[in-house]
């Protein structure tokens, strides 16, 4: 994704020195109480509800076994015991032995779970996140080359693996996937051949510090999750490379509590077009995970963005922590959203009906870039989106300059609402085409160069008149800003000090409720409940 320039494309209409200059006020002016009616008119003027939530969510509940314990010992052939499974079998893997080859999980007849865990499953809690310390407890499956060490067969499916640690041999330079749920490849064309019901459960996932691994684990399926596990080391220094990449599966997915490191992107959506007509990726829920690349990583692995989605619907982003991001293979937005027909085959290819809600994101060059469909093939334009109790932290400061909080392009039907930001350049900076039904309400903006831009319209109300026609802009505290040429409604301190964040240097963007600007930005105590333990330490 090209980022423009930052004074935009050629000369910019920038407003005077007079009008750039901060205004303190003590209340916003002409601001009136929001009403239901800014929903109702939001949903009206995008055809539907402001961003669908999921429809259905994947069930990880385990289920009890009802057949046979099938023990798999050290130099005994694992393969061999999957094939024989039977639907209600356990397939019980000696912890710390290693089982080299190309794994696969085979279509069975009937519907009950076959379960593949190690021995020692027991010392690896349900609902716990696992890291490396857990490996000398899970059977190794070692890929003996750049092929999948596991993967599934077409239509197979209600597969459980729990407690396994996944990788490529360290003789293997270079992986192109470690863990195939699903073909991405126009191979799966039916839905006949598409898996089903395949959970990834308390797993280790990873390449090595030096390996070159495209993608940790594809996920092409339909009604799958990966939860509990720790998916890292998944780089490439000349290619996208993902912890997690799907495109040829419809969903639903649950992606949860988890660690997760990628340097392309550590989860996206999209990439290449899907083989079925009229498929996406959808009801997609991503939820408590850290997503995180390493500061290592910085000038040795190709990076882009934490979350990418050139396709996907009805995706719930909740309770993720999001950190480390900056200008390498693109101009370092931590999220990327937009409609994408890669190869110009799937015309149906969009992004829609997404809501991220009480993440944390920092560290970050830029924030998030949301386009209609900026690329050259005929695709459905993105729409509906939701940003809501989000905790955006020292974007473009530091290590990782840049600064553009929200970078909006022609969306039908865009929320930002009780968010809290410290970014540099820009709160908002809108360019491209038009955007409609915009609602930016309550919230808490520190101070930056320009918090509201338009590229080559100026800054303030005549940026929203020319890029947003209809929006609504109201209860927000943009510090810097100034009460002579942006919306009324709003509040304009000087600093990002008078805005009276509880502590801007510890991340914690909540405001005092005895301050004047209370009913802007965050609830933290939700933002901190909803991410509570998120981020651990690990050791080795």
């Amino acid at each position: 994704m090209r980022l423009l320039p930052l004074l935009g494309r050629g000369s910019i209409a920038l407003a005077s020195a007079a009008t750039l200059a901060a205004c303190d006020s003590d209340t916003p002016t002409g601001v009136a109480s929001p009403s239901p009616a800014v929903s109702a008119s939001v949903a009206s003027a995008t055809g539907g509800s402001v961003a669908a939530l999921p429809r259905t969510f994947v069930n990880t509940a385990v289920v009890a076994p009802t057949g046979r314990t099938i023990t798999v010992k050290a130099g005994q052939n694992l393969q061999n015991a999957i094939n024989s499974a039977a639907p209600g079998d356990v397939i019980s893997v000696q912890a710390g032995a290693t089982f080299t080859g190309n794994f696969q999980l085979p279509k069975k007849s009937g519907s009950g779970w076959i379960t593949i865990r190690s021995s020692a499953h027991g010392s690896l809690p349900a609902g716990t996140r696992v890291g490396p310390a857990e490996a000398t407890k899970m059977p190794k499956l070692v890929a003996p080359n750049g092929s999948a060490a596991l993967r599934t067969a077409a239509g197979a499916h209600h597969y459980r693996l729990i407690g396994l640690e996944i990788r490529a041999s360290t003789a293997v330079s270079s992986s192109n996937s470690l863990v195939e749920i699903g073909d991405g490849s126009g191979a799966q064309n039916t839905v006949a051949e598409i898996p089903t019901h395949i959970i990834l459960d308390r797993s280790y996932v990873h390449g090595t510090s030096s390996q070159t691994v495209k993608r940790c684990i594809g996920l092409h399926s339909a009604h799958s999750a990966i939860i509990d596990s720790y998916v890292s080391d998944c780089h490439s220094k000349t290619q996208d490379s993902q912890a997690i990449g799907g495109w040829n599966g419809p969903g639903p997915y649950k992606i949860a509590n988890n660690y997760l490191s990628g340097a392309g992107e550590n989860i996206m959506f999209g990439g290449a077009d899907p083989s079925i007509s009229g498929m996406l990726p959808r009801d997609i829920e991503i939820s408590r995970n850290h997503i995180h690349k390493p500061a290592a990583w910085k000038g040795k692995w190709l990076i882009k963005n934490l979350l990418e989605l050139k396709i996907g619907q009805r995706v719930l982003v909740e309770g993720n922590v999001f950190e480390n991001n900056w200008a390498a293979g693109q101009t370092g937005f931590a999220i990327v959203l937009k409609s994408t027909n890669q190869g110009g085959r799937a015309t149906w290819s969009q992004t829609s009906d997404v809501t991220l809600r009480h993440n944390i994101i920092k560290n970050v060059a830029h924030g998030v870039n949301i386009a209609a469909k900026p690329e050259k093939y005929a695709a459905v334009k993105a729409a509906r989106f939701v940003f809501t109790n989000n905790v955006w932290d020292r974007v473009g400061s530091g290590t990782y300059p840049g600064g553009r909080l929200f970078q909006v392009d022609a969306i039908a039907g865009l929320t930002i609402e009780s968010n809290s930001a410290v970014s540099t350049h820009s709160a908002l900076f809108l360019h491209g085409g038009r955007t409609s039904a915009l609602v930016v309400r309550n919230n808490a903006f520190g101070k930056t160069n320009y918090p509201l831009l338009g590229d080559a319209k100026g800054t303030g109300k005549r940026a929203l008149d020319h890029y947003a026609p209809g929006w609504i802009f109201t209860g927000n505290v943009l510090a810097g800003g100034s009460a002579s040429s942006y919306p009324t409604g709003n509040w304009y301190p000087s600093t990002t000090a008078s805005v009276g964040f509880a502590s801007v240097s510890a991340g914690n963007l909540a405001i005092s409720s005895a301050s004047k600007y209370a009913s802007a930005g965050v609830n933290y105590s939700t933002v901190t409940s909803k991410t509570s333990g998120v981020v651990r330490t690990y050791t080795r």
